[in-house]
């Protein structure tokens, strides 16, 4: 194989590498904690403010449409009546859970080798939003405003290994945010703050 087959060979074997990946699960929930969910629904909407980066807030929007405790989850700029809620995404929570150019290179060794060498990183996963009713204006007091955040960290495996962690069940195969135990997590931690976006719901200051 000539350089330029050999060129064409990484490439591909890079991009192929792009599913290669796998990332520990927050912790299970209890039975009693998905009761809860399960019996939890607001009755309101929610609009969620466009991020600098857009990829941030189109993630919380998908988010808060798996956990389905808001009747309509959607851009703030397309409802034609102000929604009961704006969303704002305070923290972009997703990468390196700390900086290593250890890692980096890894990374590199990872691609080059087509996978056969893993990187191992400690990531997090998670996010960091705050809901206040769209009555309050742009610049809410504290009080009005309703923070979540939920942030987990694990390691992540890219390359080959990654499909090796299938079968255990703390693991999760690809994006990590599209697995049920993550959309859990989001959705206690929503309910959590249950008493307050009633409350503000119902027009309380």
């Amino acid at each position: 194989m000539g350089k330029r087959g050999a060129a064409i060979a990484l490439t591909l074997g890079a991009l192929g590498l792009a599913g290669c990946l796998s990332s520990t699960l927050p912790p299970p929930l209890t039975e009693e904690q998905l009761a809860v969910i399960a019996a939890t629904r607001f009755n309101v909407t929610v609009g969620v403010e466009e991020h600098t980066d857009r990829r941030h807030s189109t993630r919380l929007i998908e988010a808060l449409r798996k956990t389905l405790l808001f009747d309509r989850v959607d851009t703030l700029s397309s409802f034609e009546k102000p929604p009961t809620f704006v969303a704002r995404v305070e923290r972009p929570v997703y990468g390196l859970a700390g900086n290593s150019s250890k890692r980096e290179d890894l990374s590199f060794l990872t691609i080059a080798s087509l996978g056969i060498i893993p990187t191992f990183s400690e990531r997090e996963h998670g996010l960091a939003f705050s809901l206040r009713p769209s009555s309050t204006g742009s610049e809410p007091r504290k009080s009005q405003r309703i923070a979540v955040h939920f942030s987990h960290r694990g390691q992540s495996i890219f390359g080959w290994w990654a499909f090796f962690q299938a079968r255990n069940p703390d693991q999760a195969i690809g994006d990590l945010r599209e697995h049920r135990r993550f959309t859990e997590h989001v959705a206690w931690h929503i309910v959590a703050r249950r008493s307050e976006l009633l409350h503000h719901a119902a027009g309380g200051t």
